[in-house]
């Protein structure tokens, strides 16, 4: 029994390593915010601080006259989510890469990650509502604290209004916006692509300029019409953060009835919440 436990969790072990890559290049979450180090599978809460308000800095010539303020703080516990798609893997192929060390076809496991990886996703930017309208996790969209109403992407000049627009709400609350990140539906993210202003000249480039560093990212977890601006995330720590209980991985069993000869239940898996420490870091987008 040992070495069937050793084999399923060497197994577990070489589907974890197939499936880093290809959610490194499609999650979009992980890319816009800092990310914690792991903190284990048994943390299934976490307690933090939200900054609701503090005064202003004070100048003077006397270190007696610095007006002592206080932040003003709301302690707040988030659950930790479970992100998770079980799958199922034919036995012989799991006993080919066993006996001769064979290769197999995983694109079951990839296509299971890829499921519950999008869920993850769409918790980070928009949030979720079990019952699909009262959000009981709030994501970036669902979770700000600034807004800012701008016009069709399809006009020339609008996109590049809508940006400015944004950083401005953010920088009337001391947000740094040196570097951004802009986050579409893709119906505004491809109008953005295509759009030209009446001398030929392409829009986007001038968004990117002004994002200075940033990025432009395109997620339908947004509806369309809506996009969200946010600091880079060397900007964004102090504000927002995804606090990483498990990073993504797997593990695999058989049925108990025949553990010979039972196909594979394999089980992806993450856990993680999206903590906003100062809501009007982040703005939202409308009437794009």
């Amino acid at each position: 029994m040992a070495d069937a436990t050793n084999s399923l969790e060497e197994f577990s072990k070489y589907v974890d390593a197939e499936l880093v890559e290809p959610l490194r290049a499609v999650l979009i979450g992980r890319k816009i915010v800092p990310v914690t180090p792991e903190h284990g599978l048994g943390v299934s809460a976490v307690e933090f601080h939200k900054i609701v308000e503090m005064g202003e800095g004070v100048v003077t010539y006397s270190f007696s006259d610095a007006g002592e303020d206080e932040i003003n703080i709301t302690p707040t516990t988030l659950k930790l989510p479970i992100h998770i798609k079980d799958y199922r893997i034919d036995r012989r192929h799991y006993e080919s890469y066993r006996e001769k060390g064979i290769n197999i076809d995983n694109s079951t496991a990839l296509s299971a990650a890829f499921v519950a990886a999008n869920k993850e996703d769409a918790t980070i930017i928009r949030g979720y509502a079990g019952d699909g309208s009262t959000y009981d996790i709030k994501g970036l969209y669902e979770g700000a604290g600034n807004t800012y109403a701008g016009s069709d992407f399809g006009t020339a000049g609008n996109p590049t209004d809508a940006v400015a627009g944004a950083m401005d709400a953010l920088e009337q609350d001391d947000v740094p916006v040196s570097s951004c990140n802009l986050i579409l539906h893709p119906t505004q993210r491809n109008e953005l692509r295509a759009l030209r202003n009446s001398y030929g000249i392409r829009e986007e480039p001038e968004v990117l300029e002004m994002l200075n560093g940033g990025a432009i990212y395109s997620s339908k977890a947004l509806t369309a019409g809506t996009g969200l601006l946010i600091p880079t995330v060397n900007l964004a720590r102090p504000y927002f953060d995804y606090f990483l209980g498990v990073d993504w991985r797997t593990e695999h069993g058989t049925e108990s009835e025949h553990p010979d000869t039972s196909d594979l239940h394999g089980r992806v898996y993450s856990t993680g919440v999206l903590r906003i420490k100062h809501d009007v870091a982040i703005c939202t987008i409308t009437g794009i």
